[in-house]
């Protein structure tokens, strides 16, 4: 029965929407009419089964036959529009799943651009945050120095703070050799760009071990004024994205 149902379906949804194929029905039951015209006028009305056979039947037979073709075309219609539209609605399936396709590839290279974008702010901020963090160290000492008076230091004083200074100057630089780059790290580090220390022509010093004292004291304030601004120039690099970090600073990171 559903077999039935589903002929009937096709049927009913062509009759509503496929009056087009009204030509075509006339066009079969016009061709039988004409295929049996010519055979009728063909045939030998001597024949002893023919002569049986009188105009009236004839006639009859003709209309039958065209009916009949013309009943069966009626019929297959929609089950010959139900195969044309299953046809265009696989080619329709295969144009959209090569379309799906397409879209999906650009939607993952998009993706993955987006995520290199990404990982990039990612490892900038990480590098920022540790680049800051060393340079607060290194203001900090700078503070402390500050708070020593040139003429005290020296001896285990000195000592002590150059050491602290020199942990915390090797651990950036490190960092940055890995993490920015060397060039980086070598602007860093380059006493050669360390301000020189002026003696004030109006000073005067008891001692030449004074004097001695406040030049060091005073090149070491220099010193970590230098490193400090060297790292907040780096940290305003990251900023831009034309400031590319090395290849190898990706994997160390993550």
């Amino acid at each position: 029965m559903s077999k039935v149902y589903q002929r009937f379906g096709y049927w009913r949804e062509n009759f509503k929407i496929a009056k087009e194929k009204h030509d075509t029905i006339s066009w079969a039951i016009t061709i039988v009419f004409l295929v049996a015209g010519a055979i009728l006028r063909s045939l030998n009305l001597a024949s002893p089964l023919l002569a049986s056979i009188s105009d009236e039947t004839l006639g009859r037979v003709c209309i039958w036959i065209g009916i009949a073709v013309g009943f069966w075309s009626f019929l297959w219609l929609p089950v010959r529009r139900h195969e044309i539209e299953e046809r265009n609605h696989q080619e329709k399936m295969v144009e959209l799943e090569s379309r799906f396709g397409e879209q999906k590839r650009e939607l993952e290279l998009q993706i993955q651009k987006l995520q290199v974008q990404l990982d990039d702010k990612v490892r900038r901020k990480k590098i920022k945050d540790e680049l800051g963090s060393c340079r607060l160290t290194i203001q900090n000492l700078c503070g402390q120095l500050r708070g020593v008076p040139y003429f005290k230091y020296y001896g285990e004083t000195r000592q002590k703070f150059e050491q602290d200074y020199l942990d915390t100057e090797n651990t950036t630089y490190r960092f940055l050799n890995d993490k920015v780059g060397r060039s980086e790290a070598l602007s860093f580090i380059d006493d050669e760009r360390v301000p020189k220390v002026v003696l004030p022509q109006d000073a005067h010093f008891d001692m030449d071990e004074f004097r001695n004292r406040w030049i060091q004291h005073e090149f070491m304030l220099n010193r970590l004024k230098y490193r400090a601004e060297q790292l907040e120039k780096t940290e305003e690099k990251l900023d831009s994205k034309d400031f590319i970090l090395p290849f190898e600073s990706v994997n160390q990171l993550r």
